[in-house]
């Protein structure tokens, strides 16, 4: 439920009723992780996924069942099913929402993104399978769909790759501010929805942000004067990623002048720069998916190798 907090809310703040299909256990291989849910609404296209295509035109039947009147249930998709599951078996619950489980729902998805911690508690069992529950202590036939505290991501610099940045950050489950000292490049009307942006150097904007271990900091703009003490306050801060753009001409005498301002070396390795991973991208769309990538690459300790070329499991948590 959690990870559609963004399209889900606005199905819920309308007045058509609302049926939900939420992955509540999983075994073996599946595409996508238990809480995941398509949502569907009168008059509305479907919201969401359970299973990444393999059982998708049976949930949303369900799902039009539930809008029809038919009553909340279960349904293992699997191994002996006609419906595969990507080789394991997943449970979806199908139910339709009440009006009091929709704002009761609404008012944690708001919370959600906002980056706020969330849990969401659903009955899988018994006469009031498919109410929400007020608490989320979990216990027999209740399901909870956590979400932590979205990691968050500073853009130093107003550019136009920052608005790409900021799109792929939020899209990826970040919280985003840009920060400029131009008011009109940090003009919140410039980047996406939820996009935090600020008018403040860069090194003091660093310091009010205060990165921790799950969080990003990436400069995309140039200013010869502020880059290296917005670097040294990056570096030395607890942020797990710390990247810069620019050409390895730009690249060495920023490495210089931290140097210069003292930075150890264990510090200056912690800096990725030139930016992004090797995707070959040009535009600003392009370099911001090579940008997340990294930074996502970076905070889970995965190697940013082809799937293709790799053995074992294909979901990597992310460690921080």
């Amino acid at each position: 439920m959690l990870e559609i907090a963004d399209r889900l809310l606005p199905l819920l703040r309308a007045p058509a009723p609302v049926a939900l299909a939420t992955a509540v256990d999983a075994t073996g291989s599946s595409p996508y992780p238990v809480g995941s849910t398509l949502a569907l609404a009168d008059g509305a296209a479907p919201v969401g996924s359970v299973s990444g295509g393999c059982v998708e035109s049976a949930v949303l039947a369900g799902c039009r069942a539930a809008l029809g009147g038919a009553a909340p249930a279960v349904r293992r998709y699997g191994f002996g099913d006609p419906v595969a599951a990507c080789g394991g078996e997943v449970d979806v619950l199908t139910h339709l929402l009440t009006r009091a489980d929709a704002a009761l729902l609404a008012g944690r998805l708001e919370r959600r993104l906002r980056g706020e911690a969330v849990a969401v508690a659903v009955r899988t069992a018994g006469v009031a399978l498919g109410r929400l529950v007020e608490g989320v202590e979990p216990g027999p036939g209740v399901f909870v769909d956590r979400a932590a505290a979205a990691p968050r991501m500073l853009l130093l610099g107003g550019t136009e790759t920052a608005v790409a940045v900021a799109a792929a950050a939020s899209a990826a489950g970040y919280a985003v501010t840009v920060s400029d000292v131009r008011s009109a490049f940090a003009d919140p009307g410039r980047f996406p929805t939820r996009t935090e942006a600020v008018v403040a150097r860069p090194h003091d904007a660093v310091r009010a942000f205060a990165p921790g271990p799950a969080d990003a900091v990436c400069l995309l703009g140039h200013d010869e004067d502020l880059d290296a003490l917005a670097l040294a306050a990056a570096l030395e801060s607890d942020a797990g990623y710390v990247g810069a753009q620019g050409s390895r001409a730009t690249t060495a005498p920023r490495r210089d002048r931290l140097v210069a301002l003292g930075l150890p070396a264990p510090l200056l390795d912690r800096l990725h720069a030139p930016i992004g991973l090797a995707l070959g991208a040009t535009t600003p769309a392009q370099v911001a998916v090579a940008v997340v990538a990294e930074v996502l690459a970076t905070r889970s300790g995965a190697p940013a190798t082809p799937l293709s070329r790799l053995d074992g499991p294909l979901r990597v948590v992310a460690s921080a």
